[in-house]
């Protein structure tokens, strides 16, 4: 936790902890739209902690290290996505938002995230998908559209992908869930 070199650590599901730190964290997002979870939170929140300490212990976790340039670049970067995702996105747009070429926001991206901007940007629209599916009741095109993941037919492909289950049955399983 106080090692200044280490900004922070990608947990994804090829890693041996990840998926079930993923599913732990799914289900703290979700816990907190009920009232009343603050035990259940906190107990959650200390698995988490738990699984990656455990892991840590046993097999030591490579940070990610990112100096201070590197720091406001991918800041300024991420910034950009956020606030642009359902719009066409460029490499030069994103690039430019930190006032880079765009083969040194390839670079900074591989180097501090372990991935593309595209696969941040992909990343970071299906989490919103997520959210306006679990939240409102739009239908499943708006919410492509409202995403920036085009038609329906390539949203369910890359929602499938990615959850290993349709938008719609995502939805009725979040609805369940809050249930």
């Amino acid at each position: 936790i106080r090692n200044p070199q280490i900004e922070g650590i990608v947990i994804t599901e090829d890693i041996p902890y990840g998926k079930e730190m993923l599913k732990k964290l799914l289900c703290l997002n979700r816990l907190q739209e009920k009232e009343h979870v603050e035990m259940e939170t906190r107990c959650l929140l200390s698995e988490i902690w738990l699984l990656l300490y455990r892991e840590i212990q046993e097999n030591g976790v490579s940070g990610i290290p990112v100096d201070s340039q590197d720091k406001e670049r991918i800041l300024s970067m991420m910034t950009y996505i956020h606030q642009h995702y359902p719009e066409s996105i460029t490499l030069e747009g994103i690039a430019s938002s930190a006032g880079v070429s765009k083969r040194e926001c390839l670079r900074c991206f591989k180097k501090n995230l372990d991935r593309t901007p595209f696969d941040y940007l992909l990343s970071y629209r299906l989490q919103r998908a997520c959210e306006i599916l679990t939240d409102t009741d739009h239908q499943i095109t708006e919410v492509a559209l409202e995403t920036g993941l085009g038609n329906c037919a390539h949203f369910g492909k890359v929602f499938k992908n990615e959850y290993g289950m349709s938008p719609g049955r995502y939805r009725k399983e979040s609805s369940a869930a809050k249930e």
